[in-house]
C-alpha cells in the first residue's frame, strides 16, 4: 500500500524495519495525503514528512497497541489540512 501512495504521490515512503503487514484498501478519487492518512491510522504507525522523503515510524516494540505521539510543532511530522 505504501509503495502505491508513493507513486502516485510522486514522493519516497521510507518504512522503518518495525513497519509490516499487509493491508487492502479499494480507494476511488481519493488524494494520496488522505490515503496515507488512513493507513497510518488503521497501522496505528506515524508518517514524518522529512522533506523529500516521507518516513513510516512503526509502534513501540512493548507489544500494546498505542496511539502514535502527538505531534510536536517542528517535529517534522507529516500533518495534513483539514
Amino acid at each position: 500500500m505504501l509503495a502505491r501512495i508513493a507513486e502516485v504521490a510522486g514522493r519516497r515512503i521510507i518504512a522503518d524495519p518495525p513497519v509490516e503487514g499487509r493491508l487492502t484498501l479499494r480507494l476511488v478519487d481519493v488524494p494520496w495525503d488522505e490515503a496515507l492518512e488512513m493507513v497510518v491510522k488503521i497501522a496505528g504507525v506515524r508518517a514524518v514528512d522529512q522533506g523529500d522523503v516521507i518516513r513510516v515510524i512503526g509502534r513501540p516494540s512493548s507489544g500494546a497497541r498505542r496511539a502514535p505521539p502527538a505531534p510536536q510543532p517542528g517535529d517534522g511530522a507529516f500533518e495534513l489540512p483539514r
